[in-house]
C-alpha cells in the first residue's frame, strides 16, 4: 500500500528510497509504542477490562490511518499517516499478544502459541494476495473499506468472546502512572538471560 500510494506522489526513481524512509519510520515508532501500550494495558482498569479499550481504539485508529493513507496528498501527509497507523496497530497488538497468558492455562499454551502463529502466517498470505491484486486494479477505496472491516472484526472477536479475567498489576500505584524506569529495573537479566540477548 506504501509504495502503491508513493507511485503515485513521487518521481519513480525516488520510490524506493522514500519506501525505505517510510518503513523504517513506521518500525522505530513501533518499536517503542508497542511495549509501551501492551505496559499500559497491563495497568489498566476500565469497566471493559485491560484489554479491549486498547482493541477497540486501536481498530478505529487503523481504520482512520488507512483512509488517511489512501488520501494523502503529500509524502508528509502519508509519513504522519503511516506513524499514526504504526501506533495504532500496535495499540492492537500489545494488548493482543496478551490475550494468551491471560486466558490459556499453562499446559496449553504452547499449542495455543503454534495456532497462533499459524494464523497469523495465514493472515499475512491472504492479505498479501488480496491487497496486491486490488492494487493491481487499482481499487483503492475497496481495498481500505475491506482491511477497515477486517481491522475491527478481528478486533472485536476477542472483545466479545474471551472474557477479561485478569486483574490490573498489583504494583500498579494507585494514581495509574506507568514508571518505566522502575519495571524495566524489575527484569533479572541473569535469571532471564534470553531477555538480555532480545
Amino acid at each position: 500500500l506504501y509504495q502503491y500510494k508513493l507511485t503515485r506522489l513521487v518521481p519513480h526513481e525516488i520510490v524506493n528510497t522514500l519506501l525505505s524512509v517510510v518503513v523504517i519510520g513506521g518500525l522505530l515508532v513501533a518499536t517503542f509504542a508497542q511495549p509501551l501500550l501492551g505496559l499500559l494495558s497491563d495497568r489498566t482498569r476500565s469497566p471493559l477490562g485491560r484489554r479491549a479499550p486498547f482493541l477497540i481504539g486501536g481498530a478505529f485508529g487503523v481504520c482512520a490511518a488507512l483512509i488517511a493513507i489512501a488520501g494523502a496528498p503529500s509524502i508528509a501527509a502519508l509519513f504522519a499517516a503511516v506513524l499514526f497507523g504504526q501506533v495504532a496497530s500496535n495499540a492492537i497488538q500489545g494488548p493482543w499478544q496478551a490475550l494468551s497468558p491471560d486466558s490459556v492455562p499453562d499446559s496449553q499454551k504452547g499449542a495455543s502459541a503454534s495456532f497462533k502463529t499459524i494464523a497469523e502466517l495465514a493472515g499475512v498470505i491472504i492479505s498479501g494476495i488480496v491487497i496486491s491484486r486490488l492494487l493491481a486494479n487499482d481499487q483503492l477505496a475497496l481495498l481500505v473499506l475491506i482491511l477497515s472491516i477486517v481491522s475491527i472484526l478481528t478486533a472485536l472477536l476477542p472483545v466479545v468472546t474471551v472474557p477479561d479475567r485478569s486483574m490490573p498489576d498489583s504494583s500498579m500505584p494507585d494514581n495509574g502512572r506507568v514508571d518505566l524506569a522502575v519495571t524495566l529495573r524489575r527484569i533479572n537479566l541473569r535469571e532471564h538471560r534470553a531477555m538480555g540477548w532480545w
